[in-house]
């Protein structure tokens, strides 16, 4: 009887990735979704078993889901699989469950509980294939003539998990964690050489591109709450540079650097065009609690990389009666940047921030908030 009972239920699962499969080749578009979920084990088992990702899945009919700073340590042999924790004996089954059957899942990891990527597509939408690192998606276009740094690949994937690129009929999807700019020469250099890596692939990249991810920019002063005091901040007292002055994500050198990238390779501010701010002025701020935003600050803390720098935050938010110096402050750090053609050919149809608020309302737990577009792929 158990076993009748269990080949009744696998039966109705097949049907019902059937009927999906079908229900999804007569779709003409495609939605894709980028969420920094800050620790994927942490979202689900805080989250009653995960219903918010299926509830978004659900609510805006997502194809395609990347996932950034999963936080999963990546198996010595295969950077793809995730090395499971004994000591937690729930993780391999909430991991592999979390999404419903109809999704294949496909993970970029780093050696530990660090970065990391994801991106889970629904069952039985045609693309050509995947790469994890930038040369292997020349390599797999059969063009040799760019070289990447092999320096920045372990084991065919980009170090720490970090790209993830999916190649369609009509174009690529590449999806990114930007590397935090950090407060030392160290963290400068990181985040200048991945520029340098990501400008290289963009401008020479033959297809129309789709760039989503936490990309850890604020390209603008409007795409923060209060320009003035992040642009300010000096986190690196031993470096003067004004070039350099400013929390990672709003220093000068990164915004140079982010808008030869756009420039180079005529991508497009998917957000911006399709809300209507595209010609909207650097100096005219966005409402703080509407959905313009996709990073708030936890007030608690700014990095978890230093337990002191930890003690020290908690220290000045209570000394300053529960508001810390970034309290109730906010940056447009997540994003989809888009090629001109897709746009001159109308194939971008939405683009949304999925949530707002200093309550963080549509956060899903994390310090990010979802966001996601729509493309044509008729």
């Amino acid at each position: 009887m158990d076993r009748f009972l269990k080949r009744s239920l696998e039966n109705e699962v097949d049907e019902s990735v059937d009927q999906t499969i079908k229900k999804r080749k007569e779709k003409d578009t495609l939605t894709i979704c980028s969420h920094n979920c800050n620790s994927l084990y942490n979202r689900i088992t805080r989250d009653n078993k995960n219903s918010s990702y299926n509830s978004l899945i659900e609510e805006h009919d997502i194809d395609l889901l990347f996932l950034q700073e999963v936080r999963a340590p990546a198996n010595k042999d295969n950077r793809s699989m995730i090395l499971y924790d004994n000591k937690k004996k729930d993780e391999k089954q909430l991991l592999e469950s979390f999404l419903k059957v109809d999704f294949d899942k496909y993970y970029s990891l780093a050696d530990t509980r660090y970065s990391g990527t994801l991106l889970a597509i629904r069952k039985g939408i045609e693309y050509k294939w995947i790469a994890y690192n930038f040369q292997a998606a020349y390599t797999l276009e059969k063009n040799s003539d760019v070289k990447f740094n092999e320096d920045f690949i372990n084991k065919n994937h980009y170090i720490e998990g970090r790209v993830i690129i999916i190649h369609f009929e009509k174009f690529t999807i590449l999806g990114t964690y930007s590397p935090n700019n950090g407060s030392n020469e160290k963290g400068y250099l990181k985040r200048e050489k991945y520029d340098n890596e990501v400008k290289l692939f963009c401008e020479n990249w033959k297809h129309p591109l789709i760039w989503i991810g936490d990309l850890n920019i604020a390209p603008e002063r409007n795409d923060t709450t209060h320009p003035d005091i992040f642009e300010n901040e000096n986190p690196n007292k031993n470096n003067q540079n004004p070039d350099y002055r400013g929390m990672p994500g709003v220093t000068k050198i990164e915004r140079k650097r982010f808008q030869e990238i756009l420039n180079s390779s005529e991508l497009v501010d998917a957000w911006k065009l399709i809300n209507g701010h595209q010609n909207r002025n650097a100096n005219e701020l966005y409402p703080a609690e509407e959905s313009n935003f996709t990073w708030y600050y936890h007030h608690y803390y700014y990095s978890l990389l230093l337990l002191l720098f930890i003690i020290i935050t908690v220290i000045h938010y209570h000394r300053r009666g529960g508001e810390g110096t970034y309290h109730k402050k906010a940056m447009r750090l997540d994003h989809v940047f888009v090629s001109r053609k897709l746009i001159d050919e109308q194939n971008i149809i939405d683009c949304r921030i999925l949530g707002h608020g200093y309550d963080k309302a549509g956060f899903l737990g994390s310090d990010h908030c979802p966001i996601k577009v729509v493309v044509s792929i008729k």
